[in-house]
Parts: C-alpha cells; structure tokens; sequence
C-alpha cells in the first residue's frame, strides 16, 4: 500500500449476504430463530445473531457500527478473544448487553453518536427499514468529529482519530 492510499479503508464482506425480500412477491423473508446458532464473528455480531435469530437490516447496521468504533476507538468495550469457545461468545454476549455506549465512548473519546448509530439499530424490528437519512447523519457527524480532531491536512479523518486518541 502506497502513502497516498494509506488512509483508505475497503471493507466489502458478502460472504453471510442473503436477501431480505422474497423475489417472487417483494415481501420481506419471515424470521426464525436457531438456538444456540451464532452467525458471523462474535465481536462484531450483532445481539440479535447471540441469539440465533434471523438477520436484517438491523444487524448490518449494529455489526458495521460495531467495526468502525473498533476503527476509531481502537478497541471495543467487551474481551477480544481468538476463542470460539461457548464460553467466551456467551461473555461477549453479556458485555454487549450490558455495555453503555455513552459512558464507553466517553471514556476512549470518541463521539457519542456511536452509541445513538447502536441503539437506533437495536430498536428496529426485524423487517423495519432503517431511515437511512437518519443514519447518514449520524455517521456523518461521527465523520465530522473525527475529522476535525485530526491534525492532518489531508485530511486522513477517521483513522488519525483512532491513532491519536488511542495513544
């Protein structure tokens, strides 16, 4: 990676993708549940996945803001672990439930609006279109703080933020 890119971040993951309208009548895909059935990685899946529920829209949102907090925070509020023990999933589980994204936020420095990203996604229904507007602008200005917080003129944002406030 050369220096002009370095600031660039490519994130594109497909590999859990499953569409969330039936083709045939436009309708969105009924849920189910699958105990005891973890999907994705436990760091950044989201409650809904803890607990064998079928995927949306809401967890997209809540496992995305759960990366790029970990971009700009440098580290996520529950253990990190290459454990895939029952045990250490059912711990991240908990933290996550239990976690207060605003004292959380406040204590690494980062905009609050992570927290607000994280409980908008969580109080959608399963087949509740997120308001898109509404999260751009959340991201938004999560994209503002970090930029203007970063000393660089090129304007590297977000993960000078993460390097800087990290430290």
């Amino acid at each position: 990676m050369d220096r002009e890119s370095s600031h660039q971040l490519h994130v594109v993951d497909l590999g859990l993708a499953v569409p969330y309208l039936d083709d045939s009548t436009g309708i969105h895909v009924p849920a189910y549940t699958i105990p005891n059935s973890l999907v994705g990685t436990a760091r950044y899946a989201s409650l809904n996945s803890h607990k064998g529920m079928r995927l949306s829209r809401r967890d997209d949102l809540e496992s995305a803001t759960y990366v790029l907090l970990l971009l700009v925070a440098g580290r996520l509020p529950w253990p990190e672990t290459a454990s895939i023990s029952k045990q250490h999933i059912a711990a991240i589980y908990r933290a996550k439930k239990a976690c207060d994204f605003n004292t959380f936020c406040c204590e690494v420095q980062v905009p609050l609006e992570f927290g607000q990203a994280i409980s908008y996604a969580r109080q959608l229904s399963y087949d509740e279109e997120p308001n898109y507007q509404y999260l751009r602008e959340i991201y938004r200005r999560i994209s503002q703080a970090a930029t203007s917080d970063s000393e660089d003129i090129g304007g590297s944002g977000i993960l000078n933020y993460a390097t800087r406030t990290s430290i």
